[in-house]
């Protein structure tokens, strides 16, 4: 293994499960449909905010602004964050600073924009174990396009080969897949299923059971 490469929301920081939350809150408030809105949001994970914006007014139609429902699941979640701040998932810290202590390259590619991923790292205390941080709005195509990868394998200057990504939707899996990489999933609000088989390599219900492994010797 030359690196690793972590998704963010769902796989470090467990920001998936709140803004699903988020969402269905202000769904009810604007009385959409709730079945349709959780299938919106499942479909959503991994996507960049361009991608969502898109594909939310293509599903939610003209009858409903998009911009007026998307600021008040923003509204919703700030106020969670401050009241509880970001939950990140556990075994994190450890196995991010299990790789540092063995000098293993780490980097991180989300679709989130590089300047929230940088102030929500910077708040939890993670940033200095990432040598290279991509953000959905540093690259055209965001996942499941593989852009995202190929640019942070090429600034880690890693193998995508020899280099394990680790995500926890589909549209994160088919994007490190497409460039090459060992692909690890770690499921958060998706479930593993047959149809993920073509993009996963591994499957570990949490980081701790990456970490162990990692100490077994069963991921080099």
């Amino acid at each position: 293994m030359d690196g690793i490469i972590f998704d963010m929301d769902g796989v470090l920081i467990d920001t998936e499960r709140r803004y699903f939350q988020c969402w269905l809150m202000a769904a009810k408030e604007y009385k959409l449909d709730m079945k349709a809105v959780k299938k919106l949001v499942y479909d959503c994970i991994g996507l960049s905010a361009k991608s969502t914006e898109e594909l939310c007014k293509e599903r939610l139609g003209e009858s409903t602004s998009y911009r007026d429902i998307r600021q008040r699941v923003d509204e919703i979640f700030k106020i969670r964050q401050i009241e509880e701040g970001i939950p990140v998932k556990p075994g994190a810290y450890a196995l991010l600073q299990y790789l540092k202590t063995n000098r293993i390259p780490v980097g991180l590619a989300s679709s989130t924009k590089y300047d929230i991923i940088v102030r929500e790292l910077t708040e939890l205390k993670l940033i200095d174990y990432f040598k290279v941080i991509i953000g959905g709005d540093m690259v055209k195509a965001s996942k499941p396009a593989p852009d995202i990868y190929i640019r942070a394998c090429m600034e880690l200057k890693v193998l995508p080969c020899c280099t394990i990504a680790i995500e926890d939707s589909e549209n994160g899996l088919r994007a490190a897949k497409a460039a090459g990489m060992k692909t690890v999933m770690v499921p958060d609000l998706i479930e593993y299923h047959e149809g993920l088989k073509p993009y996963t390599d591994e499957k570990f219900n949490s980081l701790t059971d990456i970490l162990e492994a990692m100490r077994k010797g069963k991921m080099y």
